[in-house]
């Protein structure tokens, strides 16, 4: 008997809330690691760990996201 391990992907866009163009490098802090966005602007991350904090230079953090699909997040400049 084999044991298969499947983990379902979230995919998170980063964009920018005034000009919508996507944020590479965004910072996401999650209750397991620390992932980054590719140059695209979005990043994938396992649906079972929850999202603590997203960073970006010159932005406003946000905290406590719940994210249960694929989404978008648009960052505010400071």
């Amino acid at each position: 008997m084999k044991t298969v391990l499947l983990a379902v992907m979230i995919k998170i866009w980063f964009l920018d809330v005034e000009t919508k163009e996507t944020l590479p490098a965004v910072k996401v802090t999650t209750n397991k690691t620390v992932y980054f966005s590719n140059f695209d602007g979005y990043v994938n991350i396992p649906n079972d760990e929850k999202v603590l904090k997203v960073s970006y230079n010159t932005y406003k953090s946000v905290e406590n996201v719940k994210i249960v699909n694929d989404t978008t997040i648009l960052l505010n400049q400071f």
